[in-house]
């Protein structure tokens, strides 16, 4: 059984591989795993009551950042959510990925969840894997739909004092792209 997954997933490299090669574009659509990972920092951090409900204790966070994945390389990614302060509950995180070398975009809206903080490194972690969905794009990547987990780790700047990049890895699948 090992032995048919690892041929699987070694034909799916070599498909992904060939595509790129060939200028491909919706790699992931015919791929098993759609894997990938990502870095972000906040570009703001302000009261939206009507996203994100009544202020201080709530705020709207935006961010950005690059990453790479299986499906096209590398992008840009543009990130919003809401986090309450105090319970450090991340909620209606919406997030855009732009493909750099064609343009095209998926959209990512995730499960709302609860980061962990440790108070002697300021590392804030999700507890278990985020599920997110996959809502769409634009280009070769429009009615692109799938799912997948991913998990987090960033330093919490209230702790510390520290604006640092955000780092996120994830899996899923992509289907119904191209």
């Amino acid at each position: 059984m090992t032995g048919m997954r690892n041929r699987r997933v070694a034909a799916a490299g070599l498909l992904t591989t060939a595509a790129l090669a060939v200028g491909g574009t919706a790699v992931a659509a015919r791929s098993d795993v759609w894997k990938g990972a990502e870095s972000f920092t906040q570009t703001a951090l302000t009261p939206n009551v009507e996203r994100c409900g009544a202020a201080p204790g709530n705020l709207e966070g935006s961010f950005a950042g690059s990453g790479i994945d299986t499906a096209q390389g590398t992008f840009a990614v543009t990130t919003s959510g809401c986090v309450n302060v105090e319970t450090l509950r991340v909620s209606d995180l919406r997030a855009t990925d732009t493909y750099l070398r064609s343009g095209d975009s998926v959209r990512i809206v995730a499960d709302d969840f609860t980061l962990v903080l440790d108070p002697d490194t300021c590392v804030a972690t999700n507890r278990r894997s985020v599920r997110f969905r996959v809502a769409g794009g634009t280009g070769e990547l429009a009615g692109a739909r799938g799912r997948g987990r991913f998990d987090i780790a960033m330093n919490w700047t209230p702790c510390n004092g520290l604006s640092l990049p955000a780092h996120v890895w994830f899996e899923g699948r992509l289907e119904g792209a191209g």
